[in-house]
């Protein structure tokens, strides 16, 4: 996989964070996840306080007892004999109905107001429907019966319904406070290990010493009762020890662990997101990007595990592979710019081909132009804009000149690279793909200066700036006599070069060499390429249909550009040149035939002025064409 463009941090967290809060909130595996750490947290079970004391009152007791008045009365007598013997609470968990007081009522109102009505509560509930008997109700607190599970059917909190008003009863069992709140289970408390007495033996007066200083439930239990409480791992439990498991994990301090468990799980998911944007944001393959992620969930779920353990409530660790998983998932999306295709295909003036190319190409740092038929710009990123001050228009961009620069590439190159100047940069234009006409223009402004100057040297003789032989014989091929073109090439030797180069020096040489080229630029044309073939050698084409009259006088002119004295450091000197020249005809085919032509008349011309030197002043040879020669040329 390749590295995508750089995207901004934040951009990334906008995506991820938002993902990594949907999962926690909405865990699709919230079930396995709930029965992994209900396991986990039941594993080391821890018993039921022997403060708390659990009267049941059972399916035989209600038939033994028969009547409503007979059953209340019981009640009664375990209220005072908890009474006598120095209970702290008691709780009757009992939805007691009825609009008129029997004895049983009056006995039990009785029971609770010697008890105390501040330390007995009875379980209540909204239901208007149901009339109550006022008397024991108005003595005792009233606490919350109707119990909400989660969406499992499972019990894990003490918790009530919506709108409920009453006091939760596990906490006012544990420290008698009244409050609404609802309280978390800890699961590692068994709710078998809680301690049992029966009605009657609650009811013996020789009994009463088993309730010092406890705090007692008096429930049915779950037969007897069509109330009844499913508990993770434990499964079915009577209404008495599920309250009373409650309240044993509020002296736990289980509501301030779940609150330590909710922030390590929040900095456990964070750093979840973090490694998932980290790996899919760096590693380069596939198969290392699902190696690692398979790891990084695995540490993930034992981090939520070894937390849950440590808390002693449940930090879901499937929901941190989910999130890490998600993020890198993110952060791969992003980077293959799966989010710009859709959003590029949606716009709907893309086909799905051309969306799936610009995903790839919106962000990179360089001009990228997608085109349609006629020239149109569909797409332009953000470099293509300011490198060519493109405006926008309704589902397009206007830039008249790259537009038809662009389409006259695709119709005389095609895929084939080509540069244009815009601006003053240097632009090399590429088409990525056979199928569309999608354009990355890169700066080659650097790149074209250097090899332009490389080439100029190249071709350039270092010591006359003139062409050099290659700079020459570049120029020669470039004429095109097969296509009918003309051209005139001309040879030139120096005489008395060699004299001047042996007796004062290469430097007088080399300077008389410069001197001697500015003189021959000088007679002839701009147009034409004037080169230093080696030594004191030189040759001239011309390109053009140029006449034999014009190139005799072309000879004389360069022959006579050196009649005039060179001063060099003092010295004057004076050389001659010997010029031949060909120009090409119309059975000509090869260029190579006119320049051997030309090098011949060459040493020709150069054999006629042998045969007539004179010596001038200043000891140099100096050569003119006799009469003879003249009208040979003519």
């Amino acid at each position: 996989m390749s590295a995508s463009p750089k995207r901004p941090l934040w951009k990334t967290l906008r995506v991820a964070l938002p993902l990594a809060l949907a999962i926690w909130c909405l865990n699709p595996l919230v079930r396995v996840d709930r029965a992994v750490t209900d396991l986990l947290l039941a594993r080391g079970q821890v018993a039921v306080s022997d403060r708390y004391v659990f009267v049941r009152m059972t399916q035989e007791d209600l038939v033994r007892l028969e009547h409503v008045s007979a059953q209340r009365s019981a009640i009664a007598d375990v209220v005072d004999s908890a009474r006598a013997g120095g209970a702290q609470r008691l709780l009757l968990d009992f939805i007691f109905s009825g609009e008129e007081a029997n004895q049983g009522d009056r006995d039990l109102e009785g029971a609770i107001r010697r008890f105390g009505e501040d330390r007995v509560a009875i379980a209540s509930n909204n239901r208007q429907d149901l009339p109550r008997p006022k008397g024991f109700y108005e003595s005792a607190i009233q606490v919350e019966g109707a119990l909400t599970p989660d969406v499992d059917g499972r019990f894990r909190s003490v918790a009530s319904p919506a709108g409920a008003h009453f006091a939760n009863a596990a906490l006012w069992l544990s420290s008698g406070n009244i409050a609404a709140e609802s309280t978390p289970l800890d699961l590692s408390i068994a709710p078998g290990s809680v301690r049992t007495v029966t009605l009657d033996a609650a009811r013996n007066p020789e009994n009463v010493a088993q309730f010092k200083d406890k705090v007692v439930v008096v429930s049915l239990t779950r037969v007897a009762s069509r109330a009844r409480v499913a508990m993770p791992v434990y499964g079915l439990t009577d209404r008495g020890p599920f309250f009373l498991v409650g309240a044993q994990s509020v002296d736990r301090e289980a509501s301030a662990r779940k609150v330590i468990a909710g922030w390590t799980g929040a900095g456990l998911a964070l750093a979840c997101v973090a490694a998932g944007l980290w790996l899919g944001a760096f590693l380069r393959t596939a198969w290392t990007l699902t190696a690692s992620c398979l790891a990084a969930s695995g540490v993930a779920i034992a981090a939520g595990l070894l937390a849950t353990e440590i808390a002693g409530q449940a930090v879901y660790p499937l929901a941190l592979a989910l999130i890490l998983t998600g993020s890198l998932l993110t952060a791969v999306a992003l980077r293959l710019q799966l989010h710009e295709l859709v959003k590029t295909f949606l716009a709907g003036d893309l086909s799905p081909e051309e969306a799936w190319a610009w995903r790839s190409q919106a962000q990179v740092d360089q001009p990228v132009l997608l085109l349609g038929v006629g020239g149109v710009i569909k797409r332009a990123n953000a470099e293509a804009v300011r490198a060519f001050g493109l405006t926008r228009a309704p589902r397009a961009w206007i830039g008249p000149e790259v537009s038809r620069y662009c389409m006259s590439s695709l119709a005389h190159g095609g895929l084939r690279g080509v540069q244009k100047d815009f601006g003053g940069t240097t632009w090399r234009l590429e088409w990525l793909s056979g199928d569309m006409a999608l354009a990355v223009f890169r700066d080659v402004t650097d790149q074209t200066v250097l090899v332009d100057d490389l080439e100029r040297k190249l071709v350039t003789d270092p010591l006359t700036g003139v062409r050099n032989r290659l700079g020459f014989d570049r120029a020669i091929g470039e004429v095109r006599l097969g296509a009918g073109e003309k051209c005139g090439v001309f040879f030139l030797d120096l005489n008395g070069f060699k004299q001047i180069n042996d007796t004062h020096g290469h430097a007088v040489g080399d300077e008389l060499l410069r001197v001697v080229a500015k003189r021959f630029s000088s007679v002839t044309r701009s147009q034409d390429v004037i080169a230093r073939l080696g030594g004191d050698e030189f040759a001239i084409l011309t390109r053009g249909d140029i006449t034999s009259l014009k190139a005799v006088r072309t000879v004389d002119n360069l022959e006579s550009c050196l009649d005039e004295v060179i001063r060099l450091n003092g010295l004057a000197v004076k050389v001659g040149v010997a010029v031949g020249f060909a120009l090409s005809t119309e059975e000509d085919t090869d260029i190579m035939a006119v320049v051997e032509r030309a090098d011949q008349d060459m040493y020709e011309r150069k054999r006629i002025q042998k045969l007539s030197p004179r010596r001038n002043a200043q000891g140099a040879d100096h050569f003119v064409y006799p009469a003879s020669a003249d009208g040979m040329r003519a």
